[in-house]
């Protein structure tokens, strides 16, 4: 059988602008790969910014893509890294490139090791 928490909604909102905010972590050990399907939406501009992410590890580092993004502002909204912490943690994290506070909504499927 395959562990729980295959598929996963969820969001971060009032990130402000130029902050990093933790979009979601998840154990390494257990998973290699995730994918996200992510919105994020500048309200006070009226802007917004769809992309997918792709992020694997090694059991040392962990690796992301960004991919397909769509910006009706004109520029990148948010910038994504993701990193190893705590020794078997993957975190992804979002940056704002936003003076505004903005909202990160996103939808996750993993895959197990």
């Amino acid at each position: 059988t395959l562990p729980g928490n295959i598929h996963k909604w969820g969001k971060i909102t009032g990130v402000l602008g130029g902050a990093t905010g933790i979009m979601n972590t998840y154990t390494m050990t257990a998973y290699r790969t995730a994918k996200y399907l992510v919105q994020s939406t500048d309200s006070t501009a009226g802007t917004y910014q769809s992309t997918e992410i792709l992020v694997t590890h090694d059991g040392t580092t962990a690796y992301l893509t960004q991919y397909s993004t769509i910006d009706t502002g004109g520029s990148e909204l948010v910038t994504f890294d993701v990193d190893v912490f705590g020794g078997d943690k993957i975190r992804v994290k979002a940056t704002n490139n936003s003076s505004n506070a903005i909202d990160i909504k996103y939808d996750r499927t993993i895959i197990p090791v």
